[in-house]
């Protein structure tokens, strides 16, 4: 390498380096301004002690919001249930981990056989014999 190159080479990299320290000292400057002008929470006032919130106002259940009839053990006699929200599962335990027997539609017809007090009802549609979760079933059609 000729002493030419190696100034270049030398210019360069001073130059890389100023660059960097321009770089370093904007963003120290930037970091010192916030550190001055930002809020410290020591620095704010304590709250006040006398305040207190209002409770929160009840709200009334939207009426739009239909809810399925709810069987209960006196109410569960054996006989037809309508199906009252679609994509529930018919299945062969009564436990979320059971297998899936079939999908059932909303409004379709099953037949109630035992209704448990954990909240699983035994019923058939069909020739599928099967548990589904009590609060998915009603008397009437659903709407």
């Amino acid at each position: 390498m000729d002493e030419g190159e190696l100034r270049k080479q030398e210019r360069a990299l001073l130059r890389g380096i100023g660059i960097c320290m321009l770089a370093f000292l904007a963003g120290l400057g930037l970091w010192a301004y916030n550190f001055a002008f930002t809020p410290r929470l020591h620095q704010l006032p304590a709250p006040p002690e006398t305040v207190k919130a209002p409770p929160p106002p009840k709200l009334a259940p939207p009426s739009s919001t239909i809810m399925p009839p709810k069987l209960e053990q006196n109410t569960a006699t054996p006989g037809p249930r309508y199906v009252h929200r679609g994509g529930s599962i018919l299945r062969d335990k009564p436990k979320p981990s059971g297998h899936t027997l079939k999908k059932e539609l909303k409004g379709a017809r099953v037949m109630l056989e035992t209704l448990e007090a954990d909240g699983w009802a035994k019923v058939t549609d069909g020739s599928i014999s099967g548990w589904m979760r009590a609060s998915v079933l009603g008397i009437d059609p659903p709407q």
